[in-house]
């Protein structure tokens, strides 16, 4: 991500930047080879792109693809985590001091290392951000109905 600031400060260039994340993740994705004894490297990356879609929400094991089982995600997810691409936040009730006291495993939302890669991730540019802002608002507003 360093490069990626770098040519921001350097060219102001979205595109580039945009470029530059897309690269990233791609060696992301080939180093996932690396892991092939511990898990499938399509699993980590239906769990990236899935981990992408769901952000802000809690997260669902379900919806990152059709005869996946549960166990392989969640194996392949501890890898995710141990490389440090993706945090998991648990819930909890924060009704008092330490709040990991009541903090519930089951409920949990994961969060992406960097922002830019999650939009790179959704495909997302400079050409489509108001479209994205739309969706996200919908989607919001949908959650409250």
């Amino acid at each position: 991500m360093p490069a990626v600031v770098a040519e921001w400060l350097a060219s102001r260039n979205l595109d580039e930047c945009l470029k530059l994340q897309q690269d990233l993740l791609a060696t992301y994705q080939d180093d996932f080879s690396k892991y092939a004894k511990r898990t499938d490297a399509v699993i980590l990356v239906k769990i990236i792109d899935s981990v992408a879609w769901q952000l802000g929400n809690k997260f669902v094991v379900a919806r990152v693809g059709e005869g996946i089982k549960a166990a392989e995600i969640k194996r392949a997810l501890s890898l995710l985590a141990s490389a440090r691409i993706l945090n998991f936040v648990k819930h909890t009730s924060g009704n008092g001091i330490p709040m990991g006291a009541e903090s519930n495993d089951k409920f949990f939302k994961i969060l992406v290392l960097d922002i830019g890669l999650v939009s790179a991730l959704l495909r997302l540019s400079r050409l489509n951000i108001s479209d994205a802002k739309t969706q996200f608002f919908k989607h919001r507003f949908s959650q409250t109905l």
